[in-house]
């Protein structure tokens, strides 16, 4: 950096330019030209002209426009690949492509990189499939071009070459070149041009130090290796380091988990609620990310994409969430809900009007009103319906900046400096559509908003922010930068030297033959081990890292940093937490009043065992996931279906006995009505989910299975059907709950058998025993039922699978429903101890309940946790936890 100063004395500074490699090294050089002249004692002194490539050719490019009245309009990148759409789009039409957009992107590549390495348009043949193509695509290209007077970015600096003896542009007296590593023939032709006009040309090679102290060092993984370089980090900006690199050849790949580590590491007090989010953070990704990813830009992208129709309930979740429009903030608690209430109805894509009419909320469906939400879609809607078949857009650009203003976009609330930033660039974004009214005079509403959306997801947002010690760099990135210590890190075989990816449109053989980027294996790895070299002499202190394993594959280090002496990794605090903090609650919990009811029936007696937590998160907290809506028919979907057909069934037969009566015609008739009033049904609540095709089939699939299943019911001891799907209270231990029983036979005796149907898992007797019980619904239900109870029984009801699975007080209830004395599950062989048993047992756990016992204790470890939904509450996997392997096969929880 040095040398490269002294280029810019201040007795030169106002005849030199500099022209960097990158964005990153002006604002370098910038810097360290203003610490120069400070420290020098001056206080004011002449800005440098420093600028990167890009910007050089621009102000050269509207010198020339200026200069030259007869100069073609030059194309933005933008309205230059939008033409390359409509021209490949025109040329394609008989074989239209799976993907124009990325086909385009492509060819505008080719067709700047053809300029740049000066090759010869039309390319010579013969062609493979793909260059062909590309041909014929120039051709149309160039007559478009020709016949609407433009020109582009890729043969701007051909006409600057023309420009320069004519004095169509301004020379410098003296250009210096940084940070630039390969300079392509066209590059060179352009500064001969301007030598051969009097030009001082000095091409700054890196300051060269002596090689630092290096090592290489193996680390088992790459999230470790992410650890050990942020720790490392902080070292040394504890020992005073002003600047401390990390480079890492993949940085693009990794960029959220970089983000994460770091900021844990280094600015761990900004991950604290109400910690000021524009709180500076050591250190700086070289990287943006997408401006579509921007939480108040995605939002934005949002409420436009409403115009399109019906949309994912996801994106429908995202908006709702989101405090960047009217209402965000003072309504967010409501709208949350209304969220969670949408997903429990199961719809995968909602319409404008559906959410709307939802916002005005229904308490009896569980919809709580959001009237400012219900205000703005209404507003939103009638905007958007007057927007007519089509428009330039530009007029589109007006259209969406109107749209959110009438959404109150970007909010309510006070913006960060980084959303301030991101919605400024925005704007920048919906100008640059605008823009393409010059080559693009009509699109529809799909175009522009599918334009907009991609302008928003090219683009890289990195927001400006003050110097700071720790730079985190792609390879190119550091380019002419010097530290007081860098770190290299992911140099795996599998990474470094990159692999080539030559450009599909030209002839592979002739990129590799000029020796062009990313072309060939030989030329990666020899630019790999030039940048290694001088990552060697970049710092006093150098340390070059590989990741060990990448899941159960195991990595191998670079053959580049072989040379490099093996050093020891470095040590890697050790995370701790206090095992207390996984149940935060539990001393606030408070006991449950006798009697007071609990939403929650017998799944609560199930928590409890399980684990005290989950039932006092669930039950007392309310504490839910939110439900994943599936497209169609999901399991539990086909379950009730199930239990509403045997409802209805049972409800008109009554009994074995008039199910015996039944013929063949009659028992189908009977079976057929039953499903038709359930399918019926389920259609009026969720016709979204039951379309007419769907139905008919559901139709035949539900008769299948429940005429199989009534054969199996024939099987049985005589009996009648007493109640199905019946709901009511009960209360055990102090605790009153919810009950709804799927079905209660009567014997011949008077004795009552509770079935519990099953149309999922298999589920076992043995689930019902130990002070713990995995299942305890039907224990439950039979010492809380009034009646004397005389057997239990699970009713698998699957198609070709069909069985029960029970105990009773004596034989021959039911195929599979075994007499309790004959059982190997218990020791108890009197039915009427085993339901004290069971009852002495459900009352211990519904008196921890409603003591407020809530440790975070899962009955088996990790198979107890597999399923849970609640880890992030409870943490437990933070102290290890939940987290052993599960032996054999894991089940999901029963549904049905």
């Amino acid at each position: 950096m040095k040398t490269l100063l002294d280029h810019l004395d201040i007795d030169v500074v106002a005849t030199t330019t500099v022209v960097t490699a990158n964005q990153r090294l002006t604002r370098a050089l910038r810097a360290a030209f203003d610490a120069r002249q400070q420290g020098a004692g001056q206080t004011v002194w002449e800005s440098p002209d420093i600028l990167p490539w890009s910007g050089w050719m621009q102000r050269l490019g509207q010198q020339w426009q200026e200069v030259d009245p007869v100069a073609p309009e030059l194309l933005s990148d933008w309205q230059s690949r939008a033409v390359w759409e409509q021209v490949i789009a025109a040329a394609e039409a008989d074989r239209p492509l799976l993907n124009l957009s990325a086909t385009a992107k492509a060819a505008f590549e080719a067709w700047g990189l053809a300029h740049e390495w000066r090759l010869p348009l039309p390319l010579p043949e013969p062609l493979a499939d793909d260059p062909r193509a590309f041909q014929r695509w120039v051709a149309c290209y160039r007559d478009r071009c020709r016949t609407q007077g433009w020109s582009d970015a890729a043969r701007l600096p051909d006409h600057l070459i023309a420009a320069v003896p004519g004095g169509g542009i301004d020379i410098p007296a003296r250009l210096v070149l940084a940070g630039f590593d390969r300079l392509s023939p066209r590059q060179e032709a352009l500064f001969q041009a301007l030598e051969s006009q009097g030009c001082a040309l000095i091409r700054h090679r890196p300051d060269t130090q002596e090689r630092g102290r290096a090592q290489r060092i193996e680390l088992p993984d790459g999230a470790t290796e992410l650890k050990g370089a942020a720790h490392w980090a902080r070292a040394w900006v504890e020992q005073g380091a002003s600047r401390v690199g990390i480079v890492l050849p993949d940085l693009g790949n990794r960029l959220d988990a970089v983000e994460a580590t770091f900021t844990a590491i280094l600015a761990p007090e900004t991950l604290l609620p109400g910690s000021d989010p524009d709180a500076p953070r050591p250190f700086n990704l070289s990287l943006g990310r997408p401006l579509a990813f921007e939480p108040v830009i995605h939002t934005a992208l949002g409420i436009l994409a409403l115009a399109r129709g019906k949309g994912e309930l996801f994106a429908w979740g995202d908006l709702l969430r989101a405090p960047f429009w009217q209402g965000g903030a003072t309504e967010a608690i409501p709208r949350a809900l209304l969220e969670a209430a949408l997903r429990r109805r199961r719809a995968t894509r909602l319409g404008l009007g559906a959410v709307m009419a939802a916002a005005q909320g229904d308490e009896q469906r569980g919809l709580p009103p959001c009237p400012i939400l219900a205000q703005t879609l209404a507003g939103l809607r009638a905007v958007m319906t007057e927007q007519g078949e089509g428009g330039s857009p530009a007029l589109w650009a007006q259209r969406f900046g109107a749209w959110l203003t009438r959404a109150g976009w970007p909010g309510e609330q006070t913006l960060t400096s980084r959303e301030y930033q991101a919605v400024q660039r925005w704007r920048r974004t919906l100008e640059q559509l605008a823009s393409l009214e010059a080559v693009a005079p009509r699109m529809s509403l799909g175009e522009g908003l599918s334009w907009l959306r991609r302008l928003a997801l090219e683009t890289l947002f990195q927001p400006e922010t003050p110097e700071v010690p720790v730079q985190i760099l792609g390879p190119l990135e550091a380019e002419g930068l010097d530290f007081d210590a860098v770190w290299v890190g992911g140099l795996s075989d599998e990474v470094w030297p990159p692999q080539p990816s030559p450009n599909p449109f030209l002839p592979v053989e002739l990129q590799r033959r000029l020796k062009m980027p990313r072309a060939s294996q030989t030329e990666e790895g020899a630019f790999a081990a030039e940048l290694t070299q001088r990552w060697l002499h970049t710092a006093p202190e150098i340390v070059m890292s590989w990741p060990a394993h990448e899941g159960d594959r195991e990595l191998r280090p670079s053959p580049l940093i072989l040379g490099v002496p093996l050093g020891t990794p470095p040590k890697i605090p050790q995370e701790s937490v206090d095992v207390s903090a996984c149940s935060p609650y539990a001393e606030e919990t408070r006991p449950i009043p006798t009697g007071e009811q609990v939403e929650g029936g017998s799944q609560l007696f199930a928590d409890q065992a399980a684990c005290p937590f989950r039932a006092f998160a669930r039950h007392r907290l309310a504490a839910r996931s939110l439900e994943t809506p599936e497209e169609g028919l999901d399991a539990r979907h086909r379950g009730d279906l199930v239990h509403a057909v045997l409802e209805h069934f049972w409800r008109v037969v009554g009994s074995q006995e008039r199910l015996l009566a039944l013929d063949v015609a009659g028992l189908e008739e009977q079976v057929a009505q039953a499903v038709d009033a359930a399918v019926a049904a389920f259609a009026e609540r969720a016709p979204e989910l039951l379309p007419p095709r769907l139905s008919r089939v559901e139709r035949k699939r539900l008769t299948r299975l429940v005429v199989a299943w009534l054969d199996l019911e024939r099987t049985r001891a005589p009996f009648t059907v007493v109640a199905s799907e019946g709901g009511g209270r009960g209360e055990l231990g102090g605790i009153a709950f919810n009950v709804r029983i799927d079905r209660i036979d009567r014997l011949e005796d008077g004795g009552l058998v509770i079935l519990d149907y099953k149309t999922g898992g298999q589920k076992k007797p043995q689930d019902w025993f130990g002070d713990r019980p995995n299942d305890p619904q039907l224990p439950l239900y039979a010492v809380t039922l009034q009646g004397e109870v005389a057997g239990l029984g699970y009713a698998q009801v699957r198609l070709g699978d069909s069985k029960f699975a029970g105990l009773a007080d004596r034989e021959g209830v039911a195929p599979g429903v075994g007499e309790l004395a004959q059982s190997r599950l218990t020791e108890v062989t009197d039915w009427h101890a085993q339901l004290a048993a069971w009852r002495a047992t459900l009352e211990g756990l519904a008196t921890n309940f409603r003591e407020g016992v809530a440790t975070v204790d899962p009955k088996e470890g990790g198979k107890s946790c597999q399923y849970c939904d609640l880890a992030g509450l409870c943490r437990i996997h933070e102290v290890g936890m939940g987290t052993e392997a599960l032996e054999g096969e894991g089940h999901e929880p029963e549904i049905g």
